[in-house]
């Protein structure tokens, strides 16, 4: 074909010169040419209309999704128009090269393509601007939507406070009322402010859109200068080269003109949508207005209906109406509960007494420490009771006079859980105390080591142990941080005393005036009652640098041992001097040397 065409013309210029044949390369770039300008993607507008039946969630949904597609239309365009640039450019070239008639023409006109191409590129990132700006708008505007969905069907399965119809619940109700039309005007604040963004955005994106349907309008009209240009022929008509080329590009100038005159409506519809988002925006900022209005008259309503005044007048046309109706009932009702609260009280009493009566032993002048222990758990045994009984009593008459004590009772649980985490040591202390009392570590009167501290215990509770110093020092100890106890005064003792007698004694000697010094001690009435048996002679303990030392050991009872080991360590003394045996102390010898 390349062949006819050429010589065709060469005819038709006189000359007889060798046919014009292509080479691969030029068929290749026009080829691809072609086929890039053939393979045009949909155009998508952002004109059309939603069904007026949907809702207004359907309505944004589908905006939604024609934006979607409106973006991924210019994607592909902006593809197309790539290709052209390139493709056109390069057809360009190799017709300069390889001598086609009329080439340097035609290749001027596929420049001006390529750079109308490239503008067209730019061109689409406007789009893609414009569409991104009102898809964000409308993702704030769905999310709006669907929190107040939620709010609305979170209030339609929202229960009535109660059925009764006291001027207490009547005020309540009325309460509930106005809070749910509060968060129903704040509902639709938010829509309208929503509303607003979601206009402000579209206002934006459709003044951006605008400027690129200008851009791409003027663009058209390039694009069909070019194309009625090139459906000329330049030469003659029988030719058929240039007929085949003004052919393409007629066929092309008809397409380009359809897309004109539709860009061109496009665009008119796009100012007046500007516009109708103008008018509409005025509205909204209207409806924001007279929201905000509608939520301050209710705050004011809700603040006056909750004033103490507004209950007090409530609570007096209750009590009118309780005493018109029912008064006797409840009249009689109270006076039940303070019966059966007199009762349990009376019962809580007894039961401590019998805690205490079941540990006494008859001596109302010595309190032992079974004793103390059963009056310390009777108190805090008693104590818990009594505030249980005046509790349960409590709820009891409110809700008798007609009062709901579930909110008090969440009320109350939510409290208790918020000072249990933050008393968490003081909830340790109290368990820990009852454990010490139930499993009778320690009671009232022993001597103790707690903490590192020893003393003799003055008091216990749930909270803490006091213990006093010999010196008189008085510890409070919390009973959480007591992790080892060492009870000094527990069933039996011992008296240990260690004494030192010289090198030079007789241990035999010493053996016998310690077991006969233990044996009178144990035989007297004052030390027979604190004695368990008589204090011996043990053996000796150690070797030391000036004595030899020997323990002594006796059988005491509870916290007899620091007396016994006292008299002992006298009566050895007199003991050891009568019989001439010596108690050395330290002594340093010095040896002078002559030189």
């Amino acid at each position: 074909m390349w062949f006819t065409l050429s010589l065709i013309f060469a005819q038709v210029n006189g000359t007889e010169s060798v046919p014009f044949e292509p080479g691969e390369a030029l068929k290749i770039s026009q080829r691809a040419w072609r086929e890039a300008l053939e393979d045009r993607p949909q155009l998508v507008t952002l004109s059309a209309s939603s069904n007026q039946d949907d809702s207004r969630s359907q309505k944004l949904e589908e905006r939604l999704r024609l934006l979607e597609a409106k973006a991924f239309s210019n994607r592909e365009w902006k593809v197309y128009w790539e290709r052209q640039a390139s493709t056109a450019r390069a057809y360009a070239d190799e017709l300069s090269r390889a001598g086609v008639p009329d080439g340097a023409a035609k290749a001027k006109a596929l420049r001006d393509w390529a750079n109308l191409s490239n503008r067209k590129i730019e061109n689409q990132d406007v789009y893609l601007e414009a569409v991104v700006t009102e898809r964000d708008a409308l993702e704030n505007a769905i999310d709006a939507t669907d929190q107040v969905e939620d709010s609305k069907r979170a209030q339609e399965n929202k229960p009535l406070v109660s059925t009764h119809e006291n001027p207490l619940h009547r005020h309540r109700r009325y309460l509930d009322e106005l809070d749910r039309r509060l968060k129903g005007q704040n509902a639709k604040r938010m829509v309208a402010e929503a509303d607003d963004a979601m206009v402000e955005r579209q206002i934006q994106s459709t003044g951006i859109l605008v400027k690129a349907q200008e851009i791409d309008s003027k663009l058209a009209a390039e694009e069909l200068r070019i194309a009625k240009e090139q459906s000329k022929p330049s030469l003659a008509n029988n030719i058929p080269w240039s007929v085949e080329y003004a052919s393409y590009w007629s066929g092309r100038a008809k397409e380009i003109q359809q897309k004109f005159t539709r860009l061109k409506e496009d665009l008119r519809g796009q100012l007046r949508q500007l516009k109708a988002y103008q008018i509409e925006q005025t509205l909204v900022e209207g409806r924001i207005k007279y929201r905000l209005s509608r939520i301050q008259s209710l705050e004011q309503e809700r603040l006056d209906a909750s004033r103490f005044g507004r209950w007090s007048q409530v609570a007096f046309n209750g009590l009118i109406d309780w005493s018109q109706r029912k008064g006797w009932q409840v009249i009689l009702g109270l006076l039940l509960i303070a019966v059966f609260l007199k009762l349990g009280l009376v019962l809580i009493d007894s039961l401590g007494r019998g805690i205490q009566r079941a540990a006494d032993d008859g001596n109302d002048n010595h309190q032992t420490a079974a004793e103390q222990r059963a009056g310390t758990i009777a108190a805090v045994l008693t104590g818990l009771l009594r505030i249980g009984a005046f509790v349960v009593a409590g709820l009891i008459a409110l809700d008798t006079i007609g009062v709901n004590t579930a909110p008090l009772l969440g009320s109350v649980a939510i409290l208790g859980l918020a000072i249990s985490f933050g008393s968490q040591s003081l909830v340790k202390d109290l368990v820990n105390g009852f454990f010490i009392l139930i499993e009778n570590q320690y009671a009232v009167g022993d001597v103790v080591e707690i903490a590192s501290q020893t003393g003799t215990v003055e008091q216990i509770n749930l909270r803490s142990t006091r213990i006093r110093q010999l010196d008189g020092t008085l510890h409070v100890i919390p009973n959480g941080s007591i992790s080892r106890v060492a009870n000094l005064t527990r069933d039996w003792c011992r008296a240990l005393c260690h004494v030192g007698v010289g090198y030079s004694s007789d241990l035999n000697q010493v053996e016998r005036v310690v077991n006969e010094v233990g044996q009178r001690l144990f035989s007297e009435d004052e030390w027979q009652g604190r004695l368990r048996d008589a204090p011996s002679f043990i053996g000796v303990t150690e070797l030391a640098d000036s004595a030899v030392t020997f323990r002594v050991m006796a059988t005491t009872g509870p916290g007899e041992q620091w007396a016994v080991v006292r008299e002992l360590n006298k009566r050895l003394k007199e003991a050891f001097d009568a019989e001439g045996i010596e108690i050395p102390f330290p002594q340093r010898v010095i040896h002078n040397v002559q030189s």
